[in-house]
């Protein structure tokens, strides 16, 4: 019988610290994204094209976190926006394919 050696790494303190900043880091700046979207500051099709264009941030936000950010839009509303283009829950933005992308500019 073949085992797999499947132990977690160990990381010190540092790295652990390091990668803990990172992720807050990106969870603040998703957070002031979806304020600029209540605000109007920002639109869908910025975000979705900073996510095209390599943004990392915007292309790991889930979909249904953009559409509900947006002015007029809660969770029915997400909800079936998100049915209607066929985008799963738990899809990121950066996941969506061209023709998902179009429906979903055309209904926002």
């Amino acid at each position: 019988m073949v085992t797999k050696d499947t132990t977690i790494p160990k990381l010190t303190y540092q790295q652990r610290r390091s990668n803990l900043d990172k992720a807050n880091k990106v969870r603040r700046e998703r957070m002031r994204i979806r304020k600029d979207l209540a605000c109007g500051n920002l639109n869908a099709e910025e975000v979705i094209l900073r996510s095209i264009e390599g943004g990392r941030i915007c292309s790991g936000m889930r979909v249904k976190q953009l559409i509900n950010a947006l002015p007029g839009y809660g969770l029915k509303q997400t909800q079936l926006v998100m049915e209607t283009v066929g985008i799963a829950d738990n899809r990121r933005i950066g996941g969506l394919g061209d023709r998902q992308i179009e429906l979903l500019l055309n209904i926002l």
